[in-house]
């Protein structure tokens, strides 16, 4: 599904999708992962689900099956499916960079344009006899805070860029100052302002930041908090940011090549 949905939506669609294989005489057990942690090799955001569901042929061909399972899973609204294997996936992520086998990728710098291209050239393969599972990397805006600072107000004040990028960092993110040991576990000592502070854009130009002689002056005073939007993800190869087309060929197709 599309970045920024909420894990309960997610988990919603991924129960959909559950009850729509599980309809299917050949797959009687599923399996289903939603999202991944951030230092998991394979990380995903909330909004993939991986679904695992074995099956045992009985009466029907694998094709069959699989242009079944294509059938039911293309009614959930919104939902982007691609079908293969754990293993092959894996291969395919060592190969192409992504889990299909076939990967169209654009890079550039301009986001916008690669996803408009990408979303072309979709289009123009989708006719391609064989083809299935034809998808986009998912690139949607989300809503972003940005602090800029202001140079010249901060030479004025005695604010060098690295004391006011430290100061954003800290407040905002936090920062860790120490450790804390208690009943045999190790917890970070964590300072950042709090959520009254910088829970609106009001409050984080109210921040109150010292100038080079060390008195205090307002964050708004040094920068500007500005409302903005920007992408979702960049995904990056070779230093370049990468969108991609990614079909899937069915065995059909394989067989022909």
């Amino acid at each position: 599904t599309l970045p920024g949905i909420s894990l309960e939506e997610s988990d919603r669609i991924g129960r959909q999708a559950e009850e729509l294989l599980l309809s299917i005489p050949e797959i009687r057990t599923v399996a289903r992962k939603t999202g991944r942690a951030e230092l998991d090799e394979h990380a995903l955001g909330v909004n993939v689900s991986e679904i695992e569901a074995p099956f045992e042929l009985d009466g029907r061909s694998h094709r069959e099956l699989l242009n079944d399972v294509r059938q039911k899973l293309s009614t959930i609204v919104g939902a982007n499916i691609e079908i293969g294997q754990p293993i092959s996936h894996r291969i395919d992520a060592m190969l192409s960079g992504t889990q299909a086998s076939i990967a169209i990728k654009l890079f550039g710098d301009d986001l916008n344009r690669m996803f408009s291209i990408a979303n072309r050239i979709r289009e123009e393969i989708s006719g391609v006899e064989g083809i299935a599972d034809l998808n986009v990397e998912q690139q949607i805006e989300r809503p972003e805070l940005k602090i800029v600072p202001r140079r010249e107000m901060l030479a004025r004040y005695g604010i060098t860029l690295p004391a006011f990028n430290e100061f954003v960092a800290v407040n905002m993110a936090g920062e860790v100052v120490s450790q804390v040991y208690e009943q045999g576990k190790t917890f970070n000592l964590v300072v950042r302002a709090d959520e009254a502070n910088r829970g609106s854009m009001e409050r984080i130009r109210d921040l109150m930041i010292n100038d080079g002689e060390g008195n205090p002056i307002p964050l708004s005073y040094v920068a500007d908090v500005v409302s903005s939007s920007g992408p979702n993800t960049i995904n990056r190869e070779t230093s370049s940011a990468r969108s991609s087309s990614r079909p899937t060929p069915t065995a059909a197709t394989c067989a022909a090549w």
